[in-house]
Protein backbone atom coordinates (compact mmCIF):
# COMPACT_ATOMS: atom_id res chain seq x y z
CA UNK A 1 0.00 0.00 0.00
CA UNK A 2 1.55 3.49 -0.68
CA UNK A 3 2.00 5.96 1.28
CA UNK A 4 -0.56 7.99 -0.78
CA UNK A 5 -3.10 5.49 -0.55
CA UNK A 6 -2.92 5.91 2.87
CA UNK A 7 -3.04 10.02 2.98
CA UNK A 8 -6.03 9.90 0.82
CA UNK A 9 -9.54 9.79 2.83
CA UNK A 10 -11.67 6.67 1.85
CA UNK A 11 -14.28 7.76 -0.99
CA UNK A 12 -17.18 6.70 1.51
CA UNK A 13 -17.07 6.55 4.84
CA UNK A 14 -16.95 3.15 6.77
CA UNK A 15 -19.28 3.39 9.66
CA UNK A 16 -22.26 6.34 9.36
CA UNK A 17 -23.89 7.56 13.13
CA UNK A 18 -27.91 6.06 13.91
CA UNK A 19 -29.36 8.97 12.42
CA UNK A 20 -27.99 8.13 8.49
CA UNK A 21 -28.42 4.65 9.08
CA UNK A 22 -32.14 4.83 10.24
CA UNK A 23 -32.40 7.03 7.15
CA UNK A 24 -30.60 4.62 4.56
CA UNK A 25 -33.51 1.99 5.97
CA UNK A 26 -35.98 3.65 4.98
CA UNK A 27 -36.64 5.84 8.12
CA UNK A 28 -36.92 3.45 10.91
CA UNK A 29 -37.52 4.82 14.41
CA UNK A 30 -34.87 5.05 17.19
CA UNK A 31 -37.02 2.53 19.29
CA UNK A 32 -36.86 -0.18 15.76
CA UNK A 33 -33.03 0.73 15.66
CA UNK A 34 -32.67 -0.22 19.00
CA UNK A 35 -34.70 -3.68 19.07
CA UNK A 36 -32.66 -4.90 16.34
CA UNK A 37 -29.27 -3.52 18.02
CA UNK A 38 -30.07 -5.50 21.24
CA UNK A 39 -31.62 -8.74 19.35
CA UNK A 40 -28.60 -9.02 17.41
CA UNK A 41 -30.01 -8.32 14.42
CA UNK A 42 -28.31 -5.27 13.48
CA UNK A 43 -24.89 -5.26 14.13
CA UNK A 44 -23.58 -1.67 15.68
CA UNK A 45 -20.29 -0.05 16.51
CA UNK A 46 -19.65 1.99 19.74
CA UNK A 47 -17.22 4.47 20.01
CA UNK A 48 -17.24 6.48 22.97
CA UNK A 49 -20.94 7.77 23.71
CA UNK A 50 -21.42 7.20 19.64
CA UNK A 51 -23.77 4.26 18.24
CA UNK A 52 -22.15 3.98 14.68
CA UNK A 53 -23.08 1.54 11.94
CA UNK A 54 -20.89 -0.03 8.98
CA UNK A 55 -22.35 0.43 5.92
CA UNK A 56 -21.86 -3.14 4.45
CA UNK A 57 -23.44 -4.49 7.72
CA UNK A 58 -26.68 -2.34 6.76
CA UNK A 59 -26.46 -3.74 3.07
CA UNK A 60 -26.07 -7.68 4.77
CA UNK A 61 -29.58 -6.87 6.68
CA UNK A 62 -31.21 -5.42 4.10
CA UNK A 63 -30.11 -9.15 2.01
CA UNK A 64 -31.18 -11.16 5.18
CA UNK A 65 -34.67 -9.34 5.02
CA UNK A 66 -35.27 -9.54 1.59
CA UNK A 67 -34.34 -13.68 1.78
CA UNK A 68 -36.77 -13.93 4.66
CA UNK A 69 -39.88 -12.58 2.42
CA UNK A 70 -39.39 -15.19 -0.02
CA UNK A 71 -39.85 -18.31 2.57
Amino acid sequence: MSAESLLSPPTAPLLVDEREARRLLGGLCAKTMYNLRQAGTLRAVKIGSRTLYDLADLQLFVNQRKEASHE
